[in-house]
């Protein structure tokens, strides 16, 4: 594969498919990108990230594999690779569109696929022994079958029997055939049966159902079997007394038992991904369903379609290692035709386990980049203003809660709500463990349950990485650091049980235990575990704690260290050094699908952190200006003071800098947009509503008050505050936007461009992304010619990103040795402003390169008058004083910026600022 110098990262469906990619390749070579990355590539759920219900096809929605081959003909073409999302901790269950989730309903324990998922087919449940617990009913089963929303059903084009519920179909065992067929009591059904009353007992051939059920939608096709069938099926009318007798005893008799989605959180007897039934979690570390699963990638691999891989949900699951070692051992050993210097695809797991370090025998290149991603917006956000902050936090809402016990109350929230059943799966894998020895089999499930959810709220990480050979160091440190903490609600009959539970979950390895069974148990208790508090972590911290704590909603992403306001620029510099020698080839975004908020909305906010006394009484006014607008309710307030900060911040963050306060057609506009994002994080925290058990009354009380602040005269007070104090944030915004951008493509690592985000992303994350991108006017841009300095007077319509991103990407192609393997040199930074500059080179034998950009610089851009505020994102040149850059032996003499084109003199081994950044606001600076 291309060494890659960038990648861009497309959202692929049915809107925009295969073929609307393959459309857009010349303007992504033209751009300098050298690989594009998609996702979903196999047939999934729309809408369901991670929902696929078939590994054996791409996906025909988005044009199948015809279309595929139509994109790589167009990247081979301009010399492009291409890389596809691996979603294997799951597939998509429920609905009417997966064959394995049907077999494993039909046949319950007797499926091909049983082993598929981890189910507990041992339930304590009598009622769910050897059968699943199906909970995707709207309401309690006893009303669904009263009400009449579960319905028998013949579908005549598979010959199949199925009991529908709105999306839902629940197959009827091929055994049960015979007795439906034959219900009405018909004379003549018999013979519509008979195909099926011949079927053992045991589940019969795969063969001899097809042809029971091909014979059985031929006889249904003419009027007499199609009436004989309509009768049966009639017998099992819910409507009537009779029918609705029948149809309960049928589900009765079925490898499931039926029940209402809101039992899923405690009694689910299959693991599923975090909060979703959707998605059944798979155990991939068996190597037959890896082999079932991968063959479709693996085979398009070996033909030179595919050039690497991204492995997401990666820590949910049971043995990621593994996982990843088998993939690259099966990559291996295909015949990738086409195949340059890199026969084997590179893979990039999306977290990262412990700092920024990957362990050995992981086989992977690197992440996906959620720790460079935070620590490329920390740095251009002050760390100085995070007190100020977090004092008007705390006078705006009252909350005084230390984040840490924020998370701890999150977590314990989760698993009381959320994680009941998953947490009984891991407590069940420890009792067998610890019921096999007899030094420990007086541990009682409910002292391991307290164990372990006062472990799980205590873990410094989303999970550790033992298994049969135990902990590694660094994972003994933070589970004994866990397990110190946990002691702390432990009763001393409970802290003696946590030491086994210690040496059970990789203190003592299971390698080193003679019992093989023993061995074994430990190795699946340790799963259990790890990805129940994997699972906890990516709802109690990625959704519950970045939709609560609202002190700076700009560094609230998944994998940002709340804590820290910001990042200081040594931090930054040891982060990058640790990055160039542990995973150089990893990548670096900057947004994504699954952003909170835009790159740049991001970066407008982040000046927030340098002027918090400016901030503090445009939120006040805010606050009281809006008063009117609350409900009060039986319960509080709607909405409660967090969430109106959160939402005051979102409104700076995206307030069109041109919209006037009273704009009714650009303020419905926002209203839309503001409506659905604020809905997600309200019901994301937790707090008053939630994503499924909504609090009708306080989610309409948050609505009015949008809807009154946005679109009601008695708003424009509040308003015009906003569009006043936006101005000020701007050209920061705008100068921290093209900071980062130049950051992203020059620290270590591969720079990944979200689809669209070549110009401005003010976006509320997700809830924007569905708009379509005008490649149209992204094509035209790269024509002008004009050098970022020349677009920056006007960088309104976000031409001066692109073109910034346009020059470095093809300066990573043109010295693809510097920046792959290049080493990551600190420079210090010297003068009055130092503290707003950050600067760093990259030098690989003869080549360097110079990166400098400014930082945290709002007071030190002009605006047109004293009061108004700056026009140009850039600090006036005089501004700069005596700051410089000491070259650290990087040598005197001439250098070009690879941005603007200017040459500039070195002397006396530093570089003055107000020279290198003259007429822009970074420069990247080349040895002439």
């Amino acid at each position: 594969m291309t060494p890659p110098h960038g990648a861009v990262r497309l959202q692929i469906d049915s809107g925009f498919p295969l073929d609307a990619a393959a459309a857009q390749v010349d303007y992504f070579a033209d751009l300098g990108l050298s690989h594009m990355a998609i996702s979903p590539l196999l047939s999934s759920r729309p809408g369901l990230f991670g929902g696929v219900v078939d590994h054996a096809t791409v996906d025909p929605r988005i044009g199948g594999e015809e279309a595929l081959h139509r994109l790589v003909h167009e990247l081979r073409r301009r010399h492009m690779s291409l890389i596809v999302d691996v979603t294997p901790a799951a597939m998509a269950v429920g609905g009417d569109d997966n064959d394995v989730w049907r077999d494993l309903m039909e046949w319950g324990r007797d499926s091909a696929h049983a082993h598929w998922l981890d189910v507990d087919w041992r339930s304590a449940d009598a009622s769910l022994r050897n059968r699943l617990l199906l909970p995707f009913l709207d309401r309690p089963y006893g009303a669904a079958l009263q009400d009449g929303a579960l319905q028998l059903a013949f579908d005549s084009a598979r010959g199949v029997l199925l009991v529908r519920h709105r999306e839902h179909a629940f197959p009827i065992c091929p055994l049960d055939y015979a007795a439906v067929l034959e219900a009405a009591g018909l004379a003549d059904a018999t013979a519509l049966a008979a195909p099926f009353a011949g079927l053992s007992r045991m589940r019969p051939s795969a063969e001899l159902v097809a042809t029971a059920r091909r014979e059985l939608s031929a006889k249904a096709a003419g009027p007499e079997g199609r009436a004989l069938v309509a009768a049966a099926v009639g017998a099992f009318d819910p409507r009537t007394d009779p029918g609705r007798a029948r149809l309960h005893h049928l589900l009765e008799r079925q490898n499931y038992r039926l029940a209402w989605w809101g039992t899923a959180a405690d009694a689910l007897n299959w693991r599923r991904l975090p909060d979703t039934t959707a998605l059944a979690a798979l155990r991939m570390e068996r190597p037959d369903v890896f082999d079932a699963t991968h063959g479709t990638l693996l085979r398009l691999y070996g033909e030179g379609l595919l050039d690497g891989f991204v492995i997401r949900q990666w820590d949910l699951l049971a043995d990621p290692a593994g996982y990843a070692r088998r993939l690259r051992l099966k990559l291996e050993t295909q015949a990738h035709r086409g195949a340059t210097a890199r026969p084997a695809a590179i893979l990039i797991a999306d977290t990262v386990p412990i700092g920024d370090a990957i362990p050995e025998g992981w086989d992977v290149a690197g992440t996906a980049g959620a720790e460079v991603q935070d620590a490329l917006s920390a740095v251009l956000h002050d760390a100085g203003g995070g007190g100020a902050l977090s004092d008007l936090w705390i006078g705006a809402t009252g909350e005084r809660q230390r984040l840490d016990e924020q998370q701890a109350a999150a977590r314990r929230q989760a698993l009381r709500t959320i994680f009941g059943a998953q947490l009984d799966g891991a407590v069940q894998a420890l009792h067998e463990v610890a019921e096999a020895d007899l030094a420990t089999r007086d541990a009682t499930r409910a002292a391991l349950t307290r164990v372990v959810s006062e472990v799980a709220i205590a873990l410094p990480v989303p999970r550790t990485y033992g298994d049969l050979d135990g902990f590694a160091p660094a994972d003994a440190a933070l589970f004994a650091a866990a397990l110190k903490r946990a002691r702390r609600q432990l009763s001393p009959a409970d802290a003696l049980v946590a030491d086994h539970v210690s040496d059970w979950l990789g203190g003592v390895a299971p390698r080193s235990v003679r019992d093989f069974e023993q061995a074994g148990a430990r190795e699946q208790a340790i799963a259990a575990v790890q990805q129940l508090t994997a699972a906890l972590a990516q709802v109690s911290t990625d959704e519950m704690l970045l939709s609560r704590y609202g002190r700076l909603i700009s560094r609230n992403e998944a994998g940002a260290d709340l804590s820290q306001a910001g990042l200081r620029p040594d931090a930054f510099h040891a982060r990058m050094t640790a990055r160039a020698a542990r995973s150089p080839h990893a990548f670096t975004p900057t947004g994504g699908p699954g952003q909170r908020l835009g790159e740049d909305t991001r970066m407008r906010i982040a000046v927030l952190s340098e002027a918090p006394r400016d901030w503090e009484p445009v939120l006040r006014h805010f606050l009281e200006s809006t008063q009117p607008f609350r409900s009060r309710l039986v319960d509080g307030v709607a909405p409660e003071p967090a969430d109106t900060v959160v939402l005051a911040q979102a409104l700076v963050g995206v307030w069109p800098s041109a919209l006037e306060p009273d704009d009714a057609l650009g303020l419905a506009d926002l209203h839309s947009r503001l409506r659905a994002w604020w809905l997600n994080v309200v019901r994301a925290a937790r707090r008053r509503t939630d994503p499924h058990f909504g609090d009708a009354d306080y989610e309409a009380g948050c609505m009015t008050f949008l809807a009154a602040l946005l679109e009601s005269p008695d708003g424009l007070p509040a308003r015009r505050m906003i569009a006043d104090h936006v101005p000020r944030l701007v050209a920061a915004g705008t100068l921290n936007a093209l900071s980062q951008t130049v950051l992203k493509c020059t620290v270590p690592g591969v720079p990944e461009l979200f689809q669209g985000c070549e110009f401005w992303d003010q976006s509320l994350g997700a809830i924007d992304q569905v708009r379509a991108v005008d490649y149209r006017a992204r094509a035209h841009g790269l024509t002008t010619g004009d050098t970022p300095d020349q677009m920056l007077e006007s960088p309104q319509d976000g031409r001066v990103k692109q073109a910034v991103l346009g020059r470095l990407l093809h300066l990573r192609a043109a010295w693809p040795a510097l920046f792959h393997d290049g080493d990551y040199l600190p420079l210090t930074v010297e003068g009055r402003h130092a503290p707003q500059v950050l600067a760093f080179a990259r030098r690989h034998r003869d080549q360097a390169a110079i990166t400098v950009v400014t930082r945290l610089a709002a007071h030190l851009l002009d605006g047109p008058s004293a009061l108004a505020p700056p026009a140009v994102p850039r600090v006036p040149p005089s501004r700069w004083g005596d700051t410089c850059v000491p070259l650290r032996g990087l040598g005197d003499g001439s250098y070009r910026d690879a941005l603007t084109g200017r040459d500039l003199e070195c002397r006396h081994g530093r570089i003055l600022i107000s020279e290198a950044l003259h007429s822009f606001p970074a420069a990247v600076l080349l040895k002439a």
